[in-house]
């Protein structure tokens, strides 16, 4: 997310653009063949082609390919060429670091160096998770082994405001399911940005969980549940949408009873913050606010740019306009299907959602109806996280 523009969340990603191939050399303009030859030719003799020097243009455009390819490709061309960081931690060990780090701690970028993680005093453990932007790590700190840590690692100059603003919002915040960061790490030399945040003990989310384990009974799922609401919550109060509620988005561990007669403990931790944002503007909540004739609205905030993962989208992120914090409602809905099926919802019309809710045997009709509401394609009819939590289904 960048702090640069109001209306936009994350900058543009200009890596993947198609560039023709430009030669670097000064020497290689003259291998330029065919029209190009010729337009050079024609310019020396003092005359122009059609619409005025192609060549020129050609130089013009050229110019400024190079200028797009210097600034987009810089830090992977620092790590192509093979740097070396200088300054080691005493404490980091030498075995760990470059072609002998174990292959399970690779991510899938060419300029990922392990090395640079050992300077900053971190030892890799396992990789918990690897995103579009980041790959998520549990470390320990070299001078502490047995504190253990998360660390998310972003590469890039261009990811470096995103990763500033995700740790700013994250450093607001203060629930119990959501993870306490402890230290933002930039590294303006090779580009690293590193949001180091508490180690929760929870080594996986829901999707993971239920691949591993099957989905869940009724009574967990109304115990994850009422945590996931209650975080929402709290986001929602402090005038923040997360944008990326999903099963992937959230962790899961599930103890047994320590009693016989007790229910089993549920623990969630709601993560990544990469695309959640402050509320700009707000909607109107009172009849009296309604100056526009408008109706009142349940949601306070107001959010324009339209981000979040594709397959987990509400319905209003495919339109154009204002949508609001009800997009993380409809993220719950997500989770709480995949925690009572161990899938993921089919895509399709309202219809087709709400056919495979009333497919699911183990839910009871009020666990139904919750869902239902979660599932709405209008935003302002699903329940608040606050609604959400007085819903009888959870007081069962």
């Amino acid at each position: 997310m960048s702090n640069q523009d109001s209306d936009s969340d994350t900058p543009a990603d200009m890596c993947g653009i198609g560039l023709p191939n430009i030669n670097q050399d000064n020497d290689s303009d003259s291998q330029d063949n065919g029209e190009e030859t010729k337009a050079n030719q024609k310019t020396q003799k003092g005359e122009t082609t059609p619409g005025g020097s192609k060549n020129e243009k050609f130089n013009k455009f050229r110019d400024q390919a190079k200028d797009l390819v210097s600034k987009t490709e810089k830090p992977k061309q620092l790590y192509l060429a093979n740097t070396k960081v200088t300054k080691i931690s005493d404490e980091a060990s030498t075995n760990d670091s470059g072609s002998a780090k174990p292959k399970y701690l690779e991510i899938n970028d060419p300029r990922f160096n392990y090395d640079v993680i050992l300077s900053k005093g971190y030892k890799l453990l396992k990789k918990m998770g690897n995103g579009a932007y980041a790959s998520v790590f549990l470390c320990e700190r070299s001078s502490s082994p047995d504190s253990k840590c998360i660390l998310k690692i972003s590469i890039g100059e261009e990811r470096m405001p995103d990763t500033q603003n995700e740790y700013a919002i994250m450093n607001s915040l203060d629930y119990e399911n959501i993870p306490k960061v402890k230290e933002l790490i930039m590294d303006n030399d090779y580009f690293y940005s590193i949001i180091c945040m508490e180690y929760s003990n929870i080594d996986e989310n829901v999707q993971q969980y239920v691949n591993r384990n099957g989905s869940l009974n009724e009574d967990d799922v109304k115990l994850a549940m009422k945590e996931l609401f209650s975080s929402i919550e709290y986001i929602h109060s402090m005038d923040y949408a997360h944008r990326d509620v999903k099963p992937d988005n959230v962790l899961i561990k599930i103890s047994e009873a320590e009693k016989e007669g007790d229910n089993r403990k549920v623990q969630i931790v709601l993560v990544d913050y990469n695309i959640a944002k402050k509320a700009k503007s707000f909607r109107a909540q009172s009849v009296e606010e309604c100056k526009d004739g408008s109706e009142p609205s349940k949601f306070r905030c107001n959010y324009l740019t339209h981000i979040a993962s594709q397959n987990s989208q509400a319905p209003e992120l495919f339109k154009s306009g204002y949508y609001s914090e009800s997009v993380d409602i409809w993220g719950a809905g997500l989770v709480f299907y995949t925690l009572l099926t161990g899938e993921k919802v089919k895509r399709g019309p309202e219809q087709v959602i709400l056919d495979q809710v009333e497919k699911i045997d183990k839910l009871s009709e009020q666990g139904k109806e919750l869902l239902r509401s979660l599932f709405s394609f209008d935003g302002e009819k699903r329940p608040t996280a606050e609604e959400a939590l007085e819903h009888p289904w959870l007081h069962q």
